[in-house]
């Protein structure tokens, strides 16, 4: 894949722009894009040419196009994980093992956790048309520590659904150190580090890291969490970067699975938008009922 399609490296002094950048910058024409890759399957190389690629990005082979995540104990193990048996015939994702199954089954490569709907009872939004909600409740769930811009924004709720997920994929039969937990914002991952699940499992191998600091490394599984979930549709900059995004969709080599507010991240983000709009149209989007966070032992 393209140096130009990477982030660039990180320096104190101020020298945001790589050597390599500057070299292709001034010689075009001694620059190659790769567009085989060994990696990913299928479905999340389409992701990655939605982001960047404009579809030049190809699976090697057949065995990297179609390789899926192994669970040797799905979808038993969730049972013993969930509160109830809970049924909803005006919600599809809640089948006998609830949201969690749909969400970690191997058939389902790459997979968008839509949490709209969690605790949409007191404020009312309106989504754009292309939204799978369409006009519905919605209640802002990122909150900020303190003072400052997006270097201090959380989201509890979902570090609560990584924690859910982590949990199942691991009680599925998935390793810890197969798993890796990425987001954009260092005050996420200080939340999610406060939580003795998340220091306990990373004991065990499982890795919890920003965007930036997880470029050239991949995980079998990578959860990806985006934060941004507020009724003004606004993503912030760190979600605008194609670079940035490129890198965080393609850490997965088997199972992706991204989680976060379509209402927000399809309004403010014009690199996200066509990402999320191809997970839709291909049944990759899995709405989460409004008390999501309470159907499992996690």
């Amino acid at each position: 894949m393209c140096h130009n399609h990477q982030l660039p490296c990180y320096f104190p002094a101020g020298y945001g722009v790589s050597m390599l950048k500057r070299l292709a910058d001034k010689f075009p024409n001694a620059v190659a894009q790769l567009t085989l890759q060994y990696r990913m399957h299928g479905n999340i190389c389409d992701l990655c040419n939605e982001v960047v690629y404009k579809g030049a990005l190809k699976c090697a082979n057949e065995e990297v196009r179609s390789k899926k995540i192994e669970l040797c104990r799905f979808p038993e193990s969730i049972s013993g994980m969930a509160k109830s048996m809970h049924r909803d015939a005006k919600n599809s994702c809640h089948t006998k093992w609830g949201w969690l199954h749909s969400v970690i089954d191997p058939n389902k490569p790459a997979v968008f956790v839509d949490t709209d709907g969690i605790d949409n009872r007191t404020v009312t939004g309106t989504f754009s048309d292309e939204s799978p909600s369409g006009k519905a409740s919605f209640i802002s769930l990122e909150t900020s520590r303190g003072r400052g811009h997006g270097g201090n924004i959380v989201n509890e709720t979902e570090s609560n659904l990584v924690r859910t997920i982590v949990h199942g994929l691991m009680n599925c039969g998935l390793g810890p150190s197969s798993i890796g937990v990425i987001c954009p914002y260092r005050s996420q991952l200080r939340l999610i580090n406060e939580d003795p699940f998340f220091t306990n499992a990373q004991k065990s191998g499982l890795e919890i890291s920003t965007i930036d600091r997880y470029q050239g490394r991949d995980k079998p599984a990578i959860i990806l969490s985006l934060v941004r979930s507020n009724i003004e549709g606004k993503s912030g900059r760190l979600l605008e970067d194609f670079r940035r995004l490129n890198v965080a969709v393609s850490r997965a080599k088997h199972k992706l699975i991204i989680v976060g507010s379509w209402s927000t991240l399809t309004r403010g983000s014009k690199v996200l938008r066509p990402v999320l709009i191809k997970m839709k149209n291909e049944n990759w989007v899995e709405k989460l009922p409004p008390n999501a966070t309470e159907l499992y032992v996690s």
